[in-house]
């Protein structure tokens, strides 16, 4: 490693530049799509920890979870872990209506259904057709 960064610095190579949070966005949709869930969702991750306000990451996160929880009536540890991140993901970006979609599905799963229709009216709004 620190050869490598010696020789870029004397030979004047262009260093490796880190990936941004888009691009890790992508790097983890590829994963996700080739069903390497837990690579995937380390690399929203390590989106996040680049940009703190990364609302791509924070949505993509939150689906992930919502589709692996319990679903039930009864709120689980990532049903609640996944409406935290689609409220970071909502914060970030009012307009996502999937977002909007998915921390209301789970509302109505906890049986928090003025919370529900809030959010499904407002994805509703945003997105007539879906």
């Amino acid at each position: 490693m620190m050869r490598a960064l010696l020789l870029t610095l004397l030979l004047g190579l262009p260093a490796q530049a880190k990936p941004n949070a888009n691009e890790l966005c992508n790097q983890a949709d590829g994963l996700l799509a080739r069903h390497e869930i837990k690579a995937g969702i380390d690399k929203y991750f390590q989106a996040i920890e680049q940009d703190k306000k990364c609302a791509r990451a924070y949505a993509a996160l939150g689906h992930v979870y919502y589709e692996a929880s319990s679903g039930g009536a009864e709120p689980d540890r990532l049903s609640n872990f996944a409406i935290q991140l689609l409220d970071k993901a909502i914060l970030l970006n009012p307009k996502d209506d999937k977002s909007l979609f998915y921390r209301g599905d789970l509302y109505v799963n906890q049986q928090q259904f003025a919370k529900a229709l809030k959010d499904l009216n407002r994805s509703l709004a945003i997105r007539p057709g879906s």
